[in-house]
């Protein structure tokens, strides 16, 4: 088994590389739809529509980390439509989401004291993704 580390993965939306990443979070789950009817004694279900987001985020380098990318989400007309999103670790493999990432939000936190400012951005995944070995 070949343990990954963040830190060595880079990731680009809609060609916009997103760089400094320190912790990358994939999350997918599936809904459950009640098929429960009256008579039933236990609780019935069916599998449901799967949901996938995606969470990135490191230090803030607006110079040269995300500068590109907070640019282009403060657009004065913001691009809406689904982009390509694609992570690749160290070692070559990248998950790749082909026209299906929608950003729904980032976050620039400032903790207090010496501490360095935090970067943070989500997406929802409407396509499956495509697993290569470069």
């Amino acid at each position: 088994m070949a343990v990954q580390r963040g830190m060595d993965g880079s990731a680009t939306y809609a060609t916009i590389a997103l760089g400094n990443c320190r912790v990358l979070s994939f999350d997918t789950t599936r809904g459950l739809i009640n098929t429960t009817v009256k008579g039933d004694l236990h609780e019935q279900g069916a599998a449901g529509i799967v949901t996938h987001k995606a969470t990135f985020s490191g230090l803030l380098d607006y110079v040269t980390g995300q500068q590109d990318l907070i640019d282009f989400l403060e657009a004065t007309t913001p691009d809406i439509t689904a982009g390509t999103l694609v992570f690749t670790i160290a070692s070559g493999k990248t998950w790749t989401w082909t026209s299906g990432a929608i950003c729904t939000g980032y976050r620039v936190t400032s903790p207090e004291g010496d501490n360095p400012v935090t970067f943070e951005v989500d997406f929802h995944i409407n396509v499956k993704a495509t697993v290569a070995w470069a």
